[in-house]
C-alpha cells in the first residue's frame, strides 16, 4: 500500500474512533451531587405534577391529557415539552424524569400499544429515553438514581432503583416504601410492616431502622420536623422533632391530603368533613389557619410563585392560589390556553 493510502487508512481510523467518542460523551448523562433531589416530598405524595427546577416550572398539563410543559413561575411562557401523559416529575441537571400514565396509548403513540412506564427526556424535549417499562407508584430521583414503587404480578409492590443512565436497575427490598421524602441519601417513611411506624432507608448503606413507634401517613421532611397525618388519632396533622423528639398536634381537622415547605412557611391540606369540607393552609406551627376554598379538592402542588390544586371529583381543572401573601383562586387559564394553542 502506498504511503498516502496509509496516511489516509490512518486518518479515517482516527476519525472515526473520535466520532464515537464524541457520541458517547453526547449521550452520556451528568452526575448529579449526591445531595440532588428530583422534587418534593409534599409533591411527589400528590402525584408530583408540579416541579420546580433551576427556575423552571415543569408541569402536567391537565387541560392537555397531562402532556408535559414548562413554564416561568409567574405562570408565563408557557411551552409544551412532551405529548404524553405525566405525573412524578422530577428534574436535575439538563434532565426530566417523570412516569408515563397508561393512557397515553390512545393519545400518543396509537397502535404501539401500551407505552407506560418511568423516562427521561431533555429538558429541551428532545432524547426520550424509557429507564424500566413498568406500572409504578412514586418516583424520586436522588442523587444519579431514581427510586420507585415498582410493581408486578409476582412481588407485587415493593422498592426499586434504576440509575438515570439505564443501567443497574435492581429490587432494592421487598417492602412497600414510599421514596418521596427523602435527604442526603436517607429515605423517610411508614413502614406498612411495622404498624406505620417512621422509618428510615439509607440508600448508601442499604438498610432500614426504626425512628419514631407512632402511626403515621405520607411523612414529609421540613427543616428539623417530619410533617404526617397521625392515622392513630383520626388523620390528624401532626409534626415530630427529628433531634428533640418533641410531638407536636397542629390541628384537629381529619386530613386527606396536605403539602408543604419551609420556603413559604406554610402548610396546605384539605379539610376531611361531610358537611363543611374546605381547603385550607396555616403556619408550620400550626397558627394563623385561613380557609382557601370551600368543597373537596386533591393533588396539591407548590412551587414558588403558586400552590395548584384541583377539585376531588374533576382531575380535568386546575386552580392556583399564591403560595404566600393574600389568598386569591383562580383557574389556572393560562394551562388552558397555552393547550388550546397546542391543539393538533
Amino acid at each position: 500500500m502506498k504511503p498516502r493510502n496509509i496516511v489516509i487508512l490512518i486518518l479515517c481510523i482516527v476519525i472515526f474512533f473520535v466520532a464515537i467518542l464524541l457520541l458517547s460523551l453526547r449521550a452520556r448523562i451528568p452526575s448529579n451531587a449526591p445531595s440532588t433531589i428530583g422534587n418534593t416530598a409534599g409533591n411527589l405524595n400528590n402525584k408530583g405534577l408540579f416541579c420546580e427546577n433551576d427556575g423552571i416550572v415543569y408541569f402536567s398539563n391537565a387541560y392537555d391529557n397531562g402532556a408535559l410543559y414548562s413554564m416561568n413561575p409567574d405562570a408565563t411562557n408557557i411551552k409544551k415539552i412532551w405529548n404524553v401523559p405525566t405525573k412524578y416529575i422530577n428534574a436535575a441537571g439538563k434532565f426530566l424524569y417523570y412516569y408515563q400514565d397508561s393512557k397515553s396509548a390512545n393519545s400518543a403513540f396509537g397502535v404501539f400499544g401500551n407505552m407506560y412506564g418511568i423516562y427521561s427526556i431533555k429538558k429541551n424535549g428532545t432524547d426520550n429515553k424509557s429507564l424500566d417499562r413498568t406500572p409504578s407508584g412514586i418516583i424520586n430521583l436522588i442523587g444519579d438514581y431514581l427510586y420507585y414503587q415498582h410493581y408486578d404480578d409476582i412481588d407485587g409492590m415493593t422498592l426499586y432503583r434504576v440509575k438515570t443512565d439505564q443501567t443497574n436497575k435492581s429490587q432494592l427490598t421487598n417492602a412497600i416504601v414510599d421514596p418521596a421524602c427523602a435527604k442526603d441519601g436517607i429515605i423517610y417513611y411508614h413502614d406498612m410492616d411495622h404498624a406505620f411506624a417512621l422509618a428510615a432507608y439509607d440508600t448508601n448503606l442499604d438498610t432500614s431502622y426504626t425512628i419514631y413507634d407512632g402511626k403515621l401517613f405520607n411523612p414529609i421532611l421540613i427543616g428539623d420536623y417530619i410533617y404526617y397525618m397521625n392515622v392513630a388519632d383520626n388523620y390528624t396533622l401532626y409534626r415530630y422533632h427529628m433531634t428533640n423528639k418533641d410531638i407536636e398536634k397542629l390541628t384537629n381537622d381529619r386530613v386527606d391530603c396536605f403539602n408543604g415547605d419551609a420556603s413559604s412557611g406554610y402548610i396546605y391540606y384539605q379539610k376531611n368533613d361531610a358537611d363543611n369540607p374546605e381547603f385550607k393552609r396555616m403556619l408550620l406551627d400550626g397558627s394563623s389557619v385561613d380557609t382557601i376554598a370551600s368543597g373537596n379538592y386533591t393533588n396539591i402542588n407548590m412551587t414558588s410563585t403558586y400552590t395548584y390544586f384541583m377539585p376531588f371529583d374533576s382531575e380535568d381543572i386546575i386552580y392556583k392560589t399564591p403560595t404566600q401573601g393574600s389568598i386569591t383562586v383562580t383557574e389556572f387559564t393560562e394551562a388552558a390556553f397555552a393547550a388550546f394553542e397546542n391543539q393538533d
